[in-house]
């Protein structure tokens, strides 16, 4: 049996989690999620910011010394659009690899898109044509397969901190920042989908954007995954929300229970990003899945130390 740590590090969030393997699968013991918001300014300066890298590094070392409190065998650390698209990422690289001993590996969209299917296929029946997106705060991938076998991708830069940042100046957005949002996100769609058949597809939906939503029809004071992972959120569900955070500002959306209060300003930018697959797919619901990149790598990792 191993024991591995692995931290997926986002634009806006730094997820955890810590798995034992036994062939021929592994079970989480241990899982934690920060927004630090490591994006925040990279689209108006195309540059990870000092005080943002000094978050990660602090994170990141906590994070090791968890790992290490429950004798983790190796620490597996990824980054995804933000290090794609910051100019200085070999410099964060660098300052976060002397400082904490971490080495931080880029993830490529494919790479991103074929580790987010499978883990958010971890365990479920996979039969069928099914399309998975990922949510995160500076891109969206979604993923077409049949029968759990992955045959496109797309990846799309726009996500809930890139968008929030580019057009809802306003708390809350008013009409034409929404109107102008929506258009960008629908013209990003058109090309990215055209090519993964959806037809008589079911879409399953991960990354802190729909497991947030669904903690939020839930009424959820504390997070519970195991209640998150599977649930069948509408499109009616997901438009009522939308319009309630478009009533207040982001300070009022911090009271909503299941709303994570750092979250709060982005929320409505990342859900405009799943509302606009749905109309782009005429699908009336979106199954949400807790499980995603992470639990991907993990089996990535499981299979590199010949255990699947």
């Amino acid at each position: 049996m191993a024991r591995i740590a692995v931290i997926d590090i986002g634009t806006q969030s730094v997820l955890y989690l810590l798995a034992d393997f036994s062939p021929p699968a592994h079970e989480s013991i241990d899982r934690d999620a920060a927004g630090i918001r490591l994006g925040l300014g990279l689209a108006e300066t195309g540059k990870i910011a000092a005080d943002r890298t000094k978050a990660l590094v602090d994170r990141l070392r906590a994070l090791r010394t968890r790992a290490e409190s429950r004798r983790a065998d190796r620490i597996v650390a990824f980054g995804t659009h933000v290090f794609r698209a910051a100019q200085n990422r070999d410099a964060v690289i660098r300052t976060v690899a002397e400082k904490t001993g971490i080495r931080i590996q880029v993830l490529s969209e494919r790479e991103e898109a074929e580790w987010s299917f499978r883990g958010i296929l971890y365990g479920r029946d996979a039969s069928g044509r099914i399309i998975t997106a990922d949510i995160g705060g500076g891109s969206t991938e979604w993923i077409a397969g049949t029968d759990g076998t992955m045959e496109a991708h797309a990846s799309i830069p726009a996500g809930a901190v890139t968008l929030t940042e580019r057009f809802l100046r306003r708390d809350p957005p008013d009409p034409a920042e929404w109107a102008a949002m929506k258009r960008k996100i629908a013209g990003l769609l058109v090309p990215a989908t055209a090519r993964l058949g959806m037809d008589g597809a079911r879409l399953f939906a991960s990354g802190g954007t729909a497991t947030t939503l669904a903690a939020m029809e839930l009424g959820m004071r504390d997070y519970d995954p195991v209640r998150v992972d599977g649930f069948v959120l509408s499109g009616e569900r997901l438009a009522a929300w939308i319009t309630r955070c478009l009533s207040m500002p982001a300070a009022s959306r911090r009271g909503i229970p299941g709303l994570e209060p750092g979250r709060a300003d982005i929320i409505p930018a990342g859900a405009a990003v799943l509302q606009s697959l749905l109309e782009r797919t005429d699908l009336k619901e979106v199954t949400i899945s807790d499980r995603g990149l992470r639990h991907g790598i993990a089996l990535r990792e499981m299979r590199r130390m010949g255990s699947a």
